[in-house]
């Protein structure tokens, strides 16, 4: 889970959102494309 080091800076509640969205990704899909498109759009956010 490379997003959790970038996010832990950032308040608690959307560390835990982005890694419970994050585990649901993983398990639907194992695109690397599809990670790369996600966090981007929430850094982006």
């Amino acid at each position: 889970m490379e997003a959790v080091g970038i996010v832990n800076g950032s308040n608690n509640n959307h560390l835990i959102k982005l890694a419970a969205i994050t585990a649901n990704t993983k398990a639907s899909t194992h695109s690397r494309a599809a990670d790369f498109f996600f966090f981007g759009s929430v850094i982006g956010i």
